[in-house]
């Protein structure tokens, strides 16, 4: 928000040869919600641009170098809910119940076992929580429920992950004669970048005396920005805030803030570049329908 914020003023006296630039501030990115309502908002008709630019700061990597690649940038995933449902009975009589733990134990060992792949097969099963019965002495469990985060560098393969899952969550269940309930929540499409953005960027973040790294692989994160990306051509990528930075959602974590400026410096070239490219930006957006 910060760079967005300083962005401004600098259009403001520096505007653009042609068209305009749409500033957003954007809520709700962690739930992979926030894009597609604002998507779904029909006043969104009147702001919808040609282009979409995104970027996020990035731990690990050399202070303000531009992070890109181009095709998918990051992952798709979404958060998987199980709920194991069988019958308690007293704990002295476990045989007359219908635990649903052996069934969590399985799935606990053997849902990571999806992961595995490279390039587009690319999947990641990580178990992020788990419950089982209550804190109870004298009676069995009843109900137990796993969560956890499937991710992939394609929706396709994103799509498969989701469907092995389900199948092994409903075999466990038949196996050991208990209900199943699976639900999938947060669900963010993969961020795929046009290429002509990004030499666009390539070229802008260049003449703002910003290291380029080209990315060999996707990142495994995931951002709602991927729907903006479906709909319109669209660039994302990475500012570096330091290599030895505390990660992403580590308790940590703090941005950097001398980041901010050259940020805004990239995003101010990257806009005039695209102002500039009007003809060959004309073609891009023709192409995307």
């Amino acid at each position: 928000m910060a760079i967005v914020s300083g962005l401004a003023p600098l259009l403001y006296q520096q505007p653009p040869e042609r068209g305009r630039v749409v500033l957003l501030y954007q809520p709700a990115e962690e739930t992979g919600e926030g894009a597609r309502r604002v998507l779904d908002d029909p006043r969104f008709a009147e702001i919808r641009p040609d282009f979409g630019v995104g970027l996020h700061n990035l731990p690990g990597h050399v202070e303000d170098t531009i992070v890109v690649r181009a095709g998918t940038f990051s992952c798709a995933s979404v958060g998987m809910i199980i709920e194991l449902i069988g019958s308690a009975a007293h704990a002295a009589e476990p045989e007359q119940a219908r635990s649903p733990a052996s069934a969590l134990a399985a799935l606990l060992a053997e849902l990571p076992q999806l992961s595995g792949g490279e390039g587009a097969d690319f999947r990641l099963c990580t178990i992020t929580h788990a419950h089982l019965g209550e804190r109870s002495f004298g009676a069995t469990p009843e109900r137990a429920v796993l969560g956890a985060t499937l991710r992939a560098h394609t929706d396709e393969t994103l799509e498969a992950l989701r469907t092995r899952a389900q199948i092994m969550a409903a075999r466990y269940a038949k196996r050991d004669g208990l209900e199943v309930e699976v639900n999938f929540i947060e669900a963010f499409p993969a961020t795929r970048n046009d290429p002509l953005l990004v030499d666009l960027l390539r070229a802008s973040a260049r003449g703002a005396g910003c290291e380029v790294l080209d990315a060999d692989n996707p990142f495994r994160w995931s951002e709602d920005f991927g729907h903006f990306a479906r709909a319109f051509p669209c660039v994302y990528f990475g500012l570096g805030i330091g290599v030895d930075a505390p990660r992403l959602h580590q308790p940590d974590y703090s941005f950097r803030d001398e980041t901010i400026l050259p940020g805004v410096r990239v995003l101010h070239r990257l806009v005039h570049t695209i102002a500039r490219e009007g003809e060959r930006a004309q073609q891009l957006a023709a192409s995307a329908g």
